[in-house]
């Protein structure tokens, strides 16, 4: 019998709207009947902003409504749980979040260990990121490179993260205002190409937000969707 699916969404909403259907597209159905269970929790007022929080701007840690969520989807049933936000995993905040899991009946499916185990896989040496400014400055991604022993992780110039940053939470044109994403994508682009020049072989899309704008190809490396792979392959 398939296992219950989690999913921790509202980091952002339409980021885990987004990991949702990448669910639904990796699962082998040929009726809907033969999809998985799903439950999806979308909290945001009650989670605080994890970038925001790690740069010292926030004293409210979002682990708080990550629980709040986890807590809810483990009384209903879930039975693997998911963040769809890379920069939740920094551990300030996934510290306490996976605290509160090791006193439940779940398994937790890390978004980044899972892409780092695939970015080993692929025998990438040389690999750049795009990510909040929260996840470059708590370094969450240099800690799992060692961890799982990936090659070398390419960062833009700080001026470049602040570009990312833009594209993201532009209150007008940001990826999180709803807006149309040409804008958040011809910033994107400019990081990626630098990130290739410098030679990178992939570039991880590490903000849940940045396929929306960037989509996903073989070098642009896209964290959900190997989670979403993975999930699936637990649940099964």
């Amino acid at each position: 019998m398939s296992k219950i699916v989690g999913i921790i969404g509202g980091v952002g909403p339409y980021a885990g709207l987004d990991f949702h259907k990448k669910i639904l597209d990796c699962t082998p159905a040929k009726s809907d009947q033969e999809h998985l269970e799903i439950y999806h929790i979308s909290a945001s007022a009650k989670i605080e902003d994890r970038s925001k929080f790690l740069q010292g701007k926030s004293l409210a840690n979002p682990a708080e409504g990550l629980i709040y969520a986890a807590e809810k989807l483990v009384a209903i049933g879930a039975e693997i749980l998911v963040i769809p936000c890379n920069t939740a995993h920094s551990d300030p905040i996934l510290s306490p979040f996976l605290e509160f899991i090791a006193k439940k009946n779940a398994l937790f499916l890390n978004l980044l260990e899972e892409t780092c185990r695939y970015i080993r896989s692929k025998g990438l040496q040389k690999v750049g990121l795009l990510a909040t400014l929260g996840t470059y400055q708590s370094g969450v991604y240099q800690f799992y490179f060692r961890q799982i022993g990936c090659g070398e992780l390419i960062c833009p110039t700080e001026s470049q993260k602040q570009i990312v940053s833009d594209a993201i939470y532009n209150p007008e044109k940001g990826i999180k205002s709803g807006a149309q994403t040409g804008w958040a994508s011809s910033q994107l682009d400019l990081v990626v190409q630098s990130l290739q020049n410098q030679g990178a072989q992939a570039v991880i899309m590490g903000c849940t937000e940045i396929p929306l704008a960037l989509g996903n190809s073989d070098f642009l490396l896209d964290p959900g969707q190997i989670l979403a792979k993975r999930v699936v392959q637990a649940a099964l």
